[in-house]
């Protein structure tokens, strides 16, 4: 995306296989973008919009969220079959 890096982080690698997720994502504001009053606000509207949506099938769970970064489900796949 234009605001975002997505990071995909390897779960099994970084809890030596203790984690309950095999894979996570840090979403993290790109370092080109100005950290301003804006951009932490965008991320909050974010982030409490997928907590409140948390119970539906079709949104990915946010494990946690501050600043510009947020911690979110991975959700891997091929969405071409789907367009």
């Amino acid at each position: 995306g234009f605001w975002r890096n997505a990071w995909n982080v390897d779960m099994m690698i970084a809890e030596n296989g203790m984690s309950p997720v095999s894979n996570i994502v840090i979403k993290s504001l790109k370092y080109y973008h100005e950290p301003n009053d804006e951009t932490f606000e965008l991320n909050r509207v974010d982030g409490v919009s997928m907590e409140q949506l948390t119970h539906s099938r079709y949104i990915t769970d946010i494990y946690g969220y501050c600043g510009t970064t947020s911690l979110q489900e991975f959700a891997g796949g091929n969405l071409a079959k789907f367009l």
